[in-house]
């Protein structure tokens, strides 16, 4: 027994704008086509990886040395199986609102806070492994 494998990927990535001083947007897109074959498992199918993934963004500078940046991330429902290797099914896909707001206190000293998931949605990738809710976070950078 052999087995086979056959895949495909593409992705884009550009910056969609820049409008004026104050206001940037961009995105990426990937596209994946993977074809696997197990001849050992009939019912095999390629976990983990959705057909389609994208990412937008948007980088709002409304004063100097502020950054609020709202995003979308975006995927495909992906397969998945169960611990047992006994049964594959699709996962669901999803999207998810996130923002975070920087600020730049002196040079080289950048404050932040923001929210991953905002909407509180539900998804999980792997089998029996939801992923988290809504979440917060606060961050310092510092670059000398």
């Amino acid at each position: 027994m052999r087995s086979t494998a056959r895949g495909k990927s593409s992705g884009r990535q550009h910056l969609i704008a820049r409008i004026g001083d104050t206001l940037n947007l961009g995105a990426n897109d990937t596209y994946t086509h993977r074809d696997l074959d197990d001849p050992g498992n009939a019912a095999f199918q390629p976990t983990g990886v959705p057909t389609h993934k994208g990412f937008a963004y948007a980088d709002w500078s409304p004063i100097e040395r502020l950054h609020v940046v709202p995003n979308i991330d975006i995927a495909s429902d992906r397969w998945t199986v169960n611990t047992a290797g006994t049964r594959y099914y699709r996962t669901g896909s999803y999207v998810l609102a996130n923002l975070r707001i920087d600020y730049e206190l002196i040079d080289g000293l950048v404050v932040g806070v923001g929210g991953r998931n905002l909407f509180n949605d539900t998804y999980q990738l792997a089998d029996g492994f939801p992923e988290p809710g809504r979440s917060f976070f606060l961050s310092v950078k510092a670059q000398y």
